[in-house]
């Protein structure tokens, strides 16, 4: 079973970064200057911000590179999108197992927030990866955009 990071990586040299993970590594250095604050890598509100994190970075990657265009790209979609979903059930296991209600004041999300991006990954799984039926499609087409011919 995957688990959430515990350390964020340790600073390098801007030059070193390619452009397009520079993104990814500014919200893993801002993990790393609020981890004191939220009790380090071993709290549940550190690997809620860590899982959140890793949405937006991959939200980004999709945005603004072209991670989508070649089969190398498709094949690190599916995998960082299916670490994100592992964490995210990993994380909703420790949630449920400590009967905790997550709110947007003492978590950074509510529970309806993380059940609905963790549906959106799945979805988003499907979508590119998977053997998806034209109705399926058409009905995941039709909660995001409300237009089922955008299929």
């Amino acid at each position: 079973m995957t688990t959430v990071i515990e350390e964020p990586p340790a600073s390098v040299e801007p030059e070193e970064i390619p452009e397009r993970l520079r993104p990814a590594l500014m919200y893993m250095s801002l993990l790393r200057d609020f981890g004191e604050e939220i009790n380090g890598p071993k709290s549940l509100l550190y690997k809620i911000a860590t899982w959140n994190v890793l949405l937006k970075v991959l939200q980004w990657l999709e945005e603004n590179t072209p991670i989508m265009d070649s089969e190398e790209g498709l094949s690190t979609h599916r995998d960082l999108t299916e670490i994100v979903i592992s964490l995210g059930i990993t994380l909703q296991r420790e949630v449920s197992a400590k009967n905790v209600v997550l709110c947007k004041s003492d978590h950074g999300t509510t529970s309806e927030e993380f059940h609905a991006n963790l549906a959106w990954l799945r979805d988003k799984l499907s979508m590119w990866h998977g053997d998806v039926t034209p109705k399926r499609k058409a009905a995941v087409f039709e909660s995001l955009f409300g237009d089922a011919s955008a299929a």
